[in-house]
């Protein structure tokens, strides 16, 4: 997998909470989540791993009010040993409005309650990516140029 979390991670979206498009990217997200897991903790028992990466995204809410918080992509580390359902990933991304809670390269351990998106890379493609789908298709043709560029691999 890769070992080198880039900046590709870090850049904002803004969206709604009530955003249909994006609600149905998580509901999809969370029903296919199984097919994600088949994938990344196959290749976890791998001696040498097929995936490029394997990442997942978490919401984490502030402390005061669930309803705030951020999403924030993280790659997959494995089953949390001692509890089922539980999961742990490394976070990628450089937190902004909660970052008294966690900080970029801390390990979170997280449900499938607070998973908000999936991704893995095989032979250079995203699978899964729900909801960079729903913004990638709102973008121009110059912010998808430049959005797809900051990754080393593709979307399509």
């Amino acid at each position: 997998m890769n070992s080198n979390p880039g900046a590709a991670v870090d850049p904002v979206f803004q969206v709604t909470k009530d955003d249909p498009e994006m609600i149905a990217a998580i509901r999809k997200a969370h029903k296919t989540f199984p097919e994600f897991l088949r994938e990344a903790d196959a290749d976890l028992c791998r001696a040498i791993p097929v995936l490029e990466d394997a990442m997942v995204k978490i919401y984490v809410p502030t402390p005061a009010d669930p309803e705030v918080g951020e999403h924030l992509w993280a790659r997959y580390l494995g089953h949390e040993p001692e509890q089922d359902g539980r999961f742990n990933a490394l976070v990628l991304s450089s937190p902004r409005r909660v970052k008294k809670i966690v900080a970029k390269g801390e390990i979170l351990d997280f449900s499938i309650r607070s998973l908000s998106d999936w991704l893995y890379v095989s032979d250079g493609k995203a699978h899964g990516a729900f909801t960079v789908q729903v913004l990638r298709s709102r973008m121009t043709r110059a912010e998808l140029k430049k959005h797809d560029a900051a990754y080393p691999f593709s979307f399509e």
